[in-house]
């Protein structure tokens, strides 16, 4: 099978690799931490309403919204949905450093 680049977002690198010049823009992606750190799109974000390629077996994004129509590029779609996943800190997970 052979890799498939499209809509892509390239900034703050110092080039594209071998990427074909054809499938990314050069743009600030506006992304900012929320209070876990997880980066979020911002409003005026160039990846808003920029998704490319049909893919419809992902219906949520990487906080477990659901990704409707007017899809945005990369893993966070905008969405006023409620947040039902988010990246694990280290006290939810393992032993929390005890002794067993």
């Amino acid at each position: 099978m052979d890799p498939v680049w499209e809509g892509n977002i390239l900034f703050n690198v110092a080039g594209a690799g071998n990427m074909p010049v054809t499938d990314y823009i050069t743009a600030n992606p506006l992304l900012a931490r929320n209070s876990t750190g997880t980066f979020h799109l911002q409003a005026g974000s160039p990846a808003i309403g920029k998704a490319s390629g049909s893919y419809p077996s992902v219906l949520y994004d990487m906080d477990g919204q659901p990704r409707s129509s007017r899809l945005d590029a990369g893993a966070d779609q905008v969405s006023a949905a409620p947040v039902k996943a988010h990246i694990l800190t280290a006290g939810m997970t393992g032993c929390n450093g005890e002794q067993q």
